[in-house]
């Protein structure tokens, strides 16, 4: 697992970490979300957690009386409910929501772990009789919630089946089989939906038809990232010679090339090549677009020592304009190399593509950069907090076009092109963390006081 993947599951169990200190509410744009609308949507006793969205629909548990419940909340309608999550959790030894169409769970019976579909209305498909040992559930459900990928063992073998389950159509289809040491930490790493959900990239290689099952092609990936569209997948060539850099009880396989990949012609083109001692260690970003790209340029020390992947040289950042054919480097050098653990993560565009965003230093303390992608003028912000995990989100929220939204100095801010902010909400106790609404008219806030946890809302 590289420094990234180890940064990300950080961040995970710092979800809730919060944003200190206070000020006076300042005005906000009126064309974009209304703070008049104010309402206190419900207050928790304990410690809260959000970990699931589907569309505005989210799924929050909360500490009651040293038992865990859950509770369905809509961003937009500020409504809430008790999720069924609650019952199923003491009923079933896994489970997991699947967008808004019900639940995937493991129920254990007979010695064998049966993987079941349960829907909103109580209804209940079996997927797949037995799926093999507790320890080896491996589920991945598509962006859109519309399918999931799941891992079966093969009775007899030391090999499982990859197999693809339509919600809707109750087709269940093999796509390929691997061996047990073919997994890596984490089956959502392992499979890479595209994001129509109509194929699937397994092990960074491999491209499935996820409707047919059919291959549709295989690339030579070190790391691999779908187009917003999913018809083309934009990947680190991996090279056998670049195969150096091994760390622990993993490699990682920098890369020199990045390629595009277009599904549809089954061929890839070299669209960058990064020159120099830099290498590309992944984190390949879309635009909402499809037409740029944007990733970090790394060095690395001293390769000989056991802890050299903590020290590294983030030295530049590059955007790849393929619609244009030209590529620009903006000048970083985050530099790690005297084992400060500071990075340059979170690379991110707006939706337009038209503003960048990326972090300097951990979890403890970090910086935001914005720049125009244009004219190259930049922004930077101290002391940024670290937002939910979910979707991405990280440090910042794109809406729709390009506008940001960040969290800084116990208050929301919003950004666009021409780096013009203002704050939409200062929270008066301490705000944790918010969620905007698809629309991005509505946000839900987590905010804290001692030992309860409130959640607000604010919109039209």
């Amino acid at each position: 697992m590289n420094r990234r993947l180890f940064a990300v599951l950080t961040a995970f169990l710092l979800l809730l970490t919060g944003c200190n200190g206070g000020s006076q509410n300042k005005n906000a744009d009126p064309e974009r979300i209304s703070i008049e609308n104010e309402m206190v949507v419900k207050e928790f006793p304990g410690t809260v957690n959000v970990f699931h969205r589907a569309e505005d629909d989210i799924i929050l548990g909360a500490e009651e009386d040293g038992l865990y419940k859950y509770y369905d909340i809509n961003i937009s309608s500020a409504q809430v409910e008790d999720s069924k999550l609650t019952e199923m959790s003491g009923e079933y030894f896994y489970q997991e929501p699947i967008g808004n169409q019900g639940f995937v769970v493991v129920e254990e019976s007979a010695y064998k772990n049966t993987l079941k579909f349960v829907g909103r209305n109580g209804e209940e498909r079996v997927i797949e009789e037995d799926i093999g040992p507790a320890d080896a559930i491996n589920i991945s459900i598509s962006p859109k919630a519309g399918k999931l990928a799941y891992t079966a063992h093969i009775e007899g073998k030391d090999i499982y089946g990859i197999y693809i389950y339509d919600i809707v159509s109750s087709k269940n289809m093999k796509i390929m089989e691997i061996k047990s040491d073919g997994f890596i930490e984490g089956f959502h790493y392992l499979v890479n939906w595209s994001p129509d959900e109509s194929s699937v990239i397994v092990q960074d290689k491999y491209i499935y038809d996820a409707v047919r099952g059919a291959k549709k092609g295989e690339i030579m990936s070190a790391f691999s990232q779908w187009a917003p569209k999913g018809s083309k997948v934009a990947f680190v060539l991996e090279e056998e010679p670049q195969r150096w850099l091994p760390a622990a009880d993993y490699h990682i396989y920098p890369g020199k090339k990045v390629c595009v990949y277009d599904v549809a012609k089954g061929s890839y083109n070299q669209v960058f090549e990064i020159q120099g001692d830099e290498f590309v260690f992944g984190g390949l970003t879309w635009d909402g677009e499809g037409r740029r790209l944007a990733f970090s340029g790394i060095k690395a020390g001293d390769t000989d020592q056991p802890d050299w992947y903590m020290k590294l040289n983030y030295s530049s950042v590059y955007i790849v304009d393929m619609e244009e054919n030209r590529s620009t480097k903006l000048e970083t050098n985050v530099d790690a190399s005297d084992g400060s653990m500071i990075e340059l993560a979170n690379i991110k565009f707006t939706r337009n593509g038209n503003l960048l965003s990326y972090t300097v230093g951990n979890y403890e303390n970090s910086s935001l950069h914005l720049v125009n992608t244009g004219n190259l003028e930049a922004e930077t912000f101290e002391n940024v907090e670290y937002l939910h995990w979910i979707d991405g989100e990280n440090y910042t929220i794109p809406a729709e076009g390009d506008t940001v939204y960040f969290c800084m100095d116990n208050s929301i801010y919003v950004i666009d092109e021409k780096l013009e902010e203002s704050t939409i909400y200062t929270s008066k106790t301490n705000l944790d963390d918010f969620y905007l609404s698809k629309e991005g008219k509505e946000i839900l806030m987590i905010e804290h006081q001692e030992d309860v946890y409130t959640a607000r809302y604010i919109g039209k």
